[in-house]
């Protein structure tokens, strides 16, 4: 197998840069044993340069290279989380690209020689020959979703009459989804969209049997063999339980307003969102579910601000 590296893109927020004022950085820190350098994209130095490019020493084999490159990607992100920084890494964002063809026409264009590897520039892990001189394109193209700017304003209009009927709750809903809108990840996307919803829900209480069961219970706690901590959580739990879970409140507020088939496809979504919290993975298709999730959490904010007015 040919010595290959591990070469990790990523994309740093609008608003925050590295402070070096040099093209190329080595990576020198003793926890690190494979050697590492930081490169900005360009000739921009790093301080300056909102994509940067970690790049390994060569490695013996491909499969050496994929683990590092698997290891020091998950790093980045864990540095990025450390320092409060955020990067984009493109997992899980539409991947595009220039086909073979493509590549070989910039290749002709550029008079690289034959034995030069030319290479798609995309965030997240590559990893190169390294026994190659390698070139990456960069794929500039950016989808463009119009939307009739009468219709926007229509909805403007709408907004203003609704606007002083707003609770703290449903702005942050609000700011929610449009967050949605700005986040490159598909998970974090379905996530930031299904929490919008549990903003707004509201969980209502119990009936009054059911009530009367969980103070029966509770009241045994005060004789039960526990300790104090077991029994102030348990206690916390059953209080808890005198209103309904959040899960059924999300489900109640999207049939509301999107009918009993939105609410099965929402509870769906939900138990995805449980799935990705507490296991990292779902087995629901997020990337067909997404645009059928942000029409029934469009249609549940914006309805529910309209029965409050």
């Amino acid at each position: 197998m040919a010595p290959t590296f591990a070469r990790i893109q990523f994309k740093l927020p609008r608003d925050r840069r590295l402070n070096a004022d040099t093209n190329t950085l080595p990576v020198a820190r003793p926890e690190v044993p494979t050697a590492f350098e930081l490169v900005a994209q360009g000739k921009e130095v790093i301080s300056k340069s909102d994509t940067l490019v970690l790049r390994s020493a060569a490695l013996p084999t491909y499969e050496a290279a994929e683990e590092l490159g698997q290891r020091a990607q998950f790093a980045v992100l864990i540095a990025a989380t450390s320092v409060r920084l955020g990067v984009d890494l493109g997992k899980d964002a539409p991947k595009s690209g220039w086909f073979p063809a493509g590549l070989q026409m910039l290749r002709e264009q550029s008079e690289l020689p034959p034995e030069t590897a030319m290479l798609n520039d995309r965030l997240g892990l590559t990893l190169v020959d390294a026994t190659r001189k390698t070139a990456f394109a960069r794929f500039a193209a950016q989808g463009i979703i119009g939307t009739p700017v009468e219709r926007f304003l229509d909805a403007f209009a709408e907004g203003y009459l609704l606007a002083p009927s707003l609770t703290a709750k449903a702005v942050l809903a609000l700011e929610m989804f449009s967050a949605s809108k700005f986040e490159a990840s598909l998970r974090a996307r379905f996530l930031i969209m299904v929490s919008a919803i549990e903003c707004i829900a509201e969980r209502s209480s119990r009936s009054a049997e059911a009530i009367d069961f969980i103070k029966a219970v509770g009241e045994q706690l005060s004789f039960a063999d526990l300790n104090e901590t077991d029994r102030a959580q348990l206690r916390g739990a059953l209080r808890d339980l005198n209103k309904k879970s959040i899960s059924g409140a999300t489900k109640e507020i999207v049939e509301r307003h999107c009918g009993t088939e939105g609410a099965k496809l929402f509870g769906k979504c939900y138990q995805a969102r449980s799935e990705l919290l507490h296991a990292g993975t779902t087995s629901l298709d997020l990337g067909a579910n997404l645009q059928p999730l942000e029409e029934l959490v469009t249609a549940t904010i914006v309805g529910s601000l309209r029965t409050v007015t």
